[in-house]
């Protein structure tokens, strides 16, 4: 909301500007007055032009949207704290705090129609659902009472598929004879999902696919950190050149983080560079790419991404947190949760979160820290019915909904208009129309 209240107010200074340039000198006493004249055309005024770091892509999805996208829907929609709110410290009988959202006359949705409790309601549902808390963790967390307990025992389905994965694993190691040269045993991916109705084959391939993008995404952090940190002392060591052609060379890059990686022993008295899985490179015709590197890294872990398994070797993020991001933008199908522990009690509302009337919600929080005043209200069953653990219908979605002060005109990457709205709202709009485009301004603000 902070970029909301910058705006804002650089357009309440641009409209008092625009004001005082509009003041000419006051007409004479003496001046003549014309007997008839014309009604006065209505002035027109210039649109405000706001600058953005780069093109929005469209997504005005306020449950969904992202940087620059967030800061067109700031203008479009508005949180739940722009509501009138009533804030009750501890009642008999209950610790934390207690916060009545209150919808005044006249506020209503772009589209005419007016906010009511049960758009609170849902809106807040949406933001508890265990599937949002996979697809959006930062803006999932939550001291409402009651959220904790409405995801319990319900896990994405790419987490069902990884621990079946992983048992199979466990239990073809324990019946293979060790063979350190090949590596951990693989599961069949066919086999395995066979065993699960809660997903098919392909999702075990979808799957499987999704980890090696999110492998190679951890194969480049590690490429990185061993370029910034160790190729001006220990290029020539690893591979035989020095770091400035290891930094500009893709031949060399990844040849060099797996030696320093001990992913490799190096040069050998004929130049050959080898692996540790058995590859052998002539370096200045080919070196070993980031699939290389991952499979020697998959191969001696498997599915396991615990400290001990795969993330021993992190020098980032996680392999589990680059895989979460990769599922969620290219198959977010399986981010779609199941109930898999029955014996975990699940309810199947939020219970900290009660409609005393048709304007009215209380919300019963833990902490003022995590109150939900930054989430965004939306009509009732706008992306359909709710149905828990499954938010495709959310994550399809990218129109703007909202009782904000403005209204989406047209939306190009380059430029998007948007236009104030005269109804009662929140917050109202200082100027008349926006004009958003990617860059900076002239004056470089």
């Amino acid at each position: 909301m902070k970029t909301l209240s910058r705006i804002l107010c650089l357009f309440m200074a641009l409209a008092l500007l625009c004001t005082l340039c509009a003041c000419g000198d006051a007409p004479q006493a003496d001046a003549p007055v014309p007997e008839q004249q014309e009604p006065a055309a209505p002035e027109t005024k210039e649109p405000v032009t706001a600058y953005l770091d780069a093109a929005p892509s469209g997504n005005f999805n306020p449950f969904t949207a992202q940087g620059d996208d967030l800061k067109v829907v700031e203008l479009l929609a508005s949180p739940l704290g722009s509501f009138t709110t009533h804030t009750t410290r501890e009642q008999e009988g209950y610790y934390g705090y207690f916060i009545t959202y209150s919808i005044d006359d006249g506020i209503c949705f772009s589209d005419g129609r007016p906010v009511t409790a049960d758009d609170i309601v849902y809106s807040l549902e949406l933001v508890a659902d265990p599937m949002y808390a996979v697809v959006a963790p930062d803006r999932a967390e939550s001291s409402v009472y009651g959220t904790d307990e409405y995801r319990a025992g319900w896990h994405p389905l790419y987490a069902v598929i990884l621990s079946d994965l992983q048992a199979a694993q466990s239990a073809a190691a324990e019946e293979a004879s060790p063979n350190p040269e090949s590596g951990v045993p693989t599961p069949d991916l066919a086999e395995t999902a066979e065993k699960n109705a809660a997903y098919t084959a392909e999702d075990a391939e979808k799957f499987n696919a999704a980890l090696e993008r999110a492998g190679m995404l951890f194969v480049d952090e590690i490429v990185d950190y061993c370029l910034d940190r160790y190729a001006d002392e220990k290029a020539v060591a690893a591979v035989g050149v020095d770091a400035a052609t290891v930094r500009s060379d893709d031949n060399y890059k990844v040849a060099f983080a797996m030696w320093c990686w001990q992913f490799a022993s190096g040069l050998n008295d004929d130049g050959i560079f080898c692996t540790l899985g058995g590859g052998e490179y002539d370096l200045s015709v080919k070196g070993p790419t980031a699939y290389d590197f991952w499979q020697t890294i998959f191969n001696t872990y498997g599915y396991n991404m615990s400290d001990q398994g795969i993330d021993y070797e992190k020098s980032g993020q996680g392999i589990d947190e680059l895989l979460r991001q990769v599922i969620v933008r290219d198959c977010p199908d399986l981010c779609r949760c199941i109930p898999v522990e029955p014996d975990t009690p699940s309810y199947e509302y939020v219970y900290g979160v009660t409609k005393e009337d048709e304007r009215t919600v209380t919300v019963h929080v833990s902490s003022l820290a995590g109150a939900p005043n930054d989430i965004f209200v939306v009509p009732d069953q706008t992306y359909g019915p709710h149905e828990k653990g499954d938010l495709m219908p959310l994550l399809a979605g990218t129109e703007a909904f909202g009782p904000g002060p403005y209204d989406l005109e047209s939306f190009t990457p380059e430029e998007t208009v948007l236009v104030r709205r005269d109804e009662p709202g929140l917050i109202r709009g200082t100027a008349d129309r926006i004009v958003i485009r990617p860059g900076v301004s002239a004056s470089g603000e």
